[in-house]
Formats: structure tokens, C-alpha cells, sequence
């Protein structure tokens, strides 16, 4: 595979010209991305560009998502165009509120099974009634009956899948979500001598 030369100052030019509100360089190989969709509402962005040339994405707000690994600044620019799409259309919803609500909870829900299982010997028979919970839940979930997007927005989905499928993904090993679950952390960890472009 050849070496792509990434450079973060490139990558974040071209997503201001996406729309972003906020861009902060920290270092030549850390950016820290935000598009302010509604007065309530941001999507950020946190991106390392490591030295093999890859770009690893992972979304901040509204809520954290793992990382992603991408090899170009196209592919990079389609997913986040196509995420700031979608939460756009998502955000005009009445029931956004609640689905963010349902994605907090569930994101607590994680952390505190971490703790339970890391810090007490749990008994084998709570662990698997927990799965069947959560088997329940995405069974529900799959069988749901909605009303499809527009036309527009569902070439939209399916791209973004497509692109998804391209990228790797990385271990929460090489980063802790937790970390970066807040831009007031990244803000807080970005020095005054940082760029802000």
C-alpha cells in the first residue's frame, strides 16, 4: 500500500469549507472539528492522523462513536458531509430530543456494566439475563415499523454505510472514548499556544 502524506492543515481547511464553526490544531497530527447544526445542537469532531497515513475519526457530540480509520481526506470529508447531513435531518425531528436521551442512557448503562463486571465477581446468571435484555432490545429495534427517509436522504444513509464499510476500525485500546466523550475535555487539554484557525 503507498504512503499518503496527510497533512492537518489541509484537512482543515477543507472542513471549514464543509461549514465547520470551529477548528483547533493541536500539533501537526491532532484536529479538533465542530459544525454547529441548531442554536441546542453541535457535531464534533475529534481526528489523529497517524504516521502509517491514516486518518482516525471519532465523534464527540452529541454523542461519542468509536473510532474510525480512513486512508484519504475524501473518504474522511464524505463521512463527516453525510454525518452532518444526517444529524441535520434527524434534528427536526420531535423525537431527536429522546432519541439522544436513549443514546445517553445507553452509553451509561455501558460504563456502568464496565464497573460492575471490572470491580465484583458478578454471578453468571445476571450477566446472561443483562444479554437477553439487550437481545430483546435490538430485536425491537429490528422490527420496528417506520416510514423510510426521503429519497434524497436515504442515497445519503446508504452512502454513509458504504463509506463506514471501507473504514477500519480501531480498538478502544488505542484511545478511551471516555476521554473525548466531551469537547469541554479536548478544549480543556488544548493548550493556549494551539492554533485556532
Amino acid at each position: 500500500m503507498a504512503k499518503h502524506i496527510i497533512s492537518v492543515d489541509l484537512l482543515g481547511m477543507e472542513l471549514r469549507q464543509l461549514g465547520a464553526s470551529k477548528v483547533q490544531i493541536n500539533s501537526s497530527k491532532v484536529l479538533y472539528v465542530q459544525f454547529d447544526i441548531k442554536d441546542n445542537l453541535c457535531i464534533s469532531y475529534f481526528f489523529n492522523i497517524r504516521d502509517e497515513g491514516k486518518i482516525y475519526i471519532q465523534r464527540i457530540e452529541p454523542y461519542p462513536i468509536r473510532n474510525y480509520g480512513f486512508e484519504t481526506v475524501e473518504n474522511i470529508l464524505s463521512f463527516v458531509r453525510r454525518d452532518v447531513e444526517l444529524f441535520a435531518n434527524a434534528s427536526k425531528s420531535s423525537n431527536f430530543p429522546l432519541f439522544l436521551k436513549i443514546i445517553d442512557t445507553n452509553y451509561y448503562v455501558r460504563k456502568e456494566l464496565e464497573q460492575l463486571f471490572l470491580m465484583r465477581n458478578v454471578p453468571h446468571g445476571l450477566l446472561e439475563e443483562l444479554l437477553e435484555d439487550d437481545l430483546r432490545i435490538l430485536e425491537k429495534i429490528k422490527g420496528a415499523e417506520f416510514s423510510a427517509l426521503e429519497e434524497s436522504l436515504s442515497d445519503i444513509s446508504e452512502d454513509y454505510v458504504g463509506i463506514l464499510d471501507g473504514a477500519s476500525i480501531i480498538s478502544t485500546a488505542d484511545y478511551n472514548i471516555d476521554e473525548f466523550a466531551t469537547s469541554q475535555y479536548l478544549e480543556g487539554a488544548l493548550s493556549e499556544n494551539d492554533k485556532d484557525e
